[in-house]
């Protein structure tokens, strides 16, 4: 159940899509599975093939799997940057899409599952994650989302990658990134980084 309002999320939709339109758009957000009806002014999804992050763990190398975690983490900013935010930043929700650029087809890392979009400040009965590993300390007291939940949610998903990448044991995934890893995840809201 989605505990934004629809009218919150089909608020940021629109604002998402006004953007695009305005030419300001992040290359790591796959805008082809919703639009929006211009003349309902409905919200309208269309399948669009692709793979998952955390289904292809196990056949992508580190490098390849951070590359995609990046371009992701990216789309995060995005949202930040121009007054949105979204909530359930997991590993199923990261999609890895083929984009052709100057007749070469480049793979890249993007957030696609905007149920949760919804603008800065807009108000929830709760927080909206469907794994609840995923739900910041503050997250039961959280009424609108903010960036450092974002930064918890992507902080989870990192840790998952440095978990199940193969031939990449957890203690040997590289220093800086478990201490990155769990900064992301702190208990305090204020002791992470920024994305």
């Amino acid at each position: 159940e989605d505990v934004f309002t629809p009218l919150n999320r089909l608020e940021a939709l629109r604002k998402l899509y006004v953007l695009r339109e305005q030419g300001i758009h992040s290359l790591h957000l796959e805008y082809a599975m919703f639009f929006i009806d211009t003349h309902s002014g409905g919200v309208l999804e269309q399948f669009v093939n692709f793979e998952t992050l955390d289904k292809l763990l196990s056949t992508l190398s580190l490098r390849e799997t951070l590359q995609y975690f990046l371009n992701a983490m990216k789309g995060a900013q995005f949202f930040i940057d121009h007054g949105l935010t979204l909530t359930d930043l997991s590993l199923n929700n990261i999609g890895i899409f083929e984009d052709i650029e100057h007749g070469v087809t480049v793979k890249r890392g993007k957030l696609f599952d905007f149920d949760s979009l919804a603008l800065r400040g807009a108000f929830s009965d709760r927080y909206l994650t469907k794994d609840d590993r995923y739900l910041p300390p503050e997250g039961q007291h959280l009424k609108t989302v903010a960036s450092p939940a974002m930064v918890y949610e992507l902080g989870v998903s990192l840790g998952d990658i440095i978990a199940r990448v193969p031939n990449v044991p957890h203690h040997d995934a590289p220093a800086q990134l478990s201490e990155l890893q769990r900064a992301m995840v702190e208990r305090d809201p204020k002791d992470r980084p920024s994305i």
